[in-house]
């Protein structure tokens, strides 16, 4: 640039035009999924960067529309943090290290986690055969919180197979 008196001054910058990737395609799995399981966000189908440039991924997981903290690089989100019922998402960013592309959005819902048991007591020990039995289980746990609650099936060996026999209660 040159004034009316003769007086100039140059300046060299870079000008980058720049478009955004698209969106990628994902998948969360397991699907269908179970409370206390680890879930993870698969690429399935890779961004694509018009400008030719590799794309990154950051990824934002809520749990019933709160958002879960975790880095935003990681695909995964702990087991733990959700349980039956709840609707989890995650929203992945394709970002082409200049600027984010159109995201991807999926969910899945949680289904009821199976309860367990760690032991189950018969007393008596040495019962006579006419004496009633009756189970004593231990050790419950369920992912989703549930109430404690039984269901039981007894089964007697008969000449080397084993016969279910009717029962009321424990």
């Amino acid at each position: 640039v040159t004034d009316l008196l003769g007086a100039y001054a140059s300046e060299t910058f870079n000008i980058r035009l720049n478009r955004p990737p698209n969106a990628p395609v994902a998948t969360i799995s397991p699907d269908p999924a179970a409370a206390q399981e680890k879930l993870t966000a698969t690429i399935s189908q890779d961004s694509v960067d018009p400008d030719g440039d590799q794309c990154t991924y950051s990824y934002a997981w809520t749990v019933d529309g709160v958002a879960v903290s975790a880095p935003a690089t990681k695909n995964t989100l702990d087991e733990g943090l959700a349980s039956g019922g709840d609707i989890v998402s995650v929203r992945v960013t394709p970002n082409d290290g200049y600027i984010d592309g159109e995201p991807f959005d999926m969910s899945v819902e949680i289904g009821n986690g199976s309860p367990s048991v760690t032991s189950c007591e018969i007393q008596p020990g040495s019962p006579l055969s006419n004496e009633d039995l009756t189970a004593n289980p231990g050790g419950w746990y369920d992912p989703d919180g549930d109430q404690e609650s039984y269901s039981y099936v007894w089964y007697l060996e008969e000449a080397g197979s084993w016969v279910q026999l009717p029962t009321t209660d424990s």
